[in-house]
């Protein structure tokens, strides 16, 4: 599969993300430098540097099934919640964003389904607030 989505760290060759872990609570990443996203349908934002964010937000009791750290979601979870921070577009766009870049990062079928239902579900009172 062709990469649709590039995601490229300021200063950084080859794609991929830069953060850095905060030892605060809920909220423990923050983008360390400015990444900037190009997707198909001539989408393009930017995500500043200092930009912080949990993810993926994966209750306790589904870690077993996907990490919340697993490298072929880190890039769809930073994007998704600046999606869902800044309101950019409307919450159906952001969670199928979600669901195209995990595919394109090599998450298994049913595990970015199952991620991608559990924001469609779930996600209505993160989109609120």
């Amino acid at each position: 599969m062709q990469q649709q989505w590039q995601i490229r760290a300021e200063g950084v060759q080859q794609p991929g993300i830069l953060v850095r872990v905060l030892n605060n609570g809920a909220e423990n990443f923050v983008t360390h430098v400015r990444h900037e996203v190009r997707g198909p349908r001539d989408r393009h934002f930017v995500i500043p540097a200092g930009f912080r964010f949990d993810f993926a937000s994966i209750p306790a009791a589904g870690r077993w099934f996907i990490s919340r750290t697993d490298a072929r979601i880190t890039r769809a979870a930073m994007v998704h919640d600046w999606l869902y921070d800044r309101r950019l577009g409307s919450r159906k766009v952001a969670d199928d964003i979600f669901l195209e870049i995990m595919a394109e990062d090599g998450m298994p079928v049913i595990k970015r389904r199952v991620a991608w239902l559990a924001v469609r579900l779930g996600g209505g009172r993160a989109w609120r607030n």
